[in-house]
């Protein structure tokens, strides 16, 4: 059985963070997917062999777990607009 696709709702320094600690664990690279709005923070990811998405929705459609490594004032917002978010996927905040 393989391993469930994880997918960041940002990619800041708590995400990199977590996400690097995956790898080096011998999670798959291409089992990660990583959103955020800022080019440069999935650019880093990418470079890593993490898939970027600049769509929030797009990340979560290929994940069984989705980590929301977003600030909490953001939460609501971000939550209410993931259209893909079903109750069959893993939330972690």
């Amino acid at each position: 059985m393989s391993s469930p696709n994880i997918a960041f709702i940002g990619a800041g320094n708590m995400a990199t963070a977590l996400i690097r600690g995956l790898l080096q664990n011998g999670r798959a690279p291409a089992s990660i997917h990583a959103a955020d709005p800022v080019a440069e923070q999935l650019d880093k990811l990418a470079q890593l062999g993490v898939v970027p998405h600049g769509n929030n929705n797009d990340a979560v459609a290929q994940a069984e777990i989705v980590v929301l490594a977003i600030k909490p004032q953001l939460a609501g917002e971000v939550i209410c607009a993931l259209s893909e978010l079903t109750p069959k996927h893993l939330v972690i905040s």
